[in-house]
């Protein structure tokens, strides 16, 4: 399962909050639906009810070294407001991940 949140604001009182959950309905196996939802960079792949970042270690076939891929939440979100150089900057978002 897959939690992730995010809260988007200018200001306080216009506090947005987003929320997803992702692999109990539908399941990872519906590769369709989530290949709307995550941005996959190979050699990952949505496959077998995972999100693989590697390869497959079971196919003796496969070189398996430097190899590495990517799964992105496919939609931005904003996590502060103001200038990311200023100590001033507002935290304006959590994020959080549970495998």
């Amino acid at each position: 399962v897959l939690l992730c949140f995010a809260a988007e604001v200018s200001e306080a009182q216009n506090l947005k909050t987003c929320y997803g959950k992702y692999g109990e309905s539908p399941s990872f196996d519906d590769v369709g639906h989530y290949l709307k939802i995550f941005a996959v960079e190979g050699p990952a792949t949505i496959n077998n009810g995972a999100l693989q970042v590697t390869p497959d270690s079971a196919n003796i076939d496969l070189i398996l070294y430097n190899k590495s891929g990517r799964v992105l939440l496919d939609r931005p979100f904003k996590i502060w407001d103001g200038d990311i150089n200023s100590s001033s900057t507002k935290r304006v978002a959590s994020f959080n991940t549970s495998f």
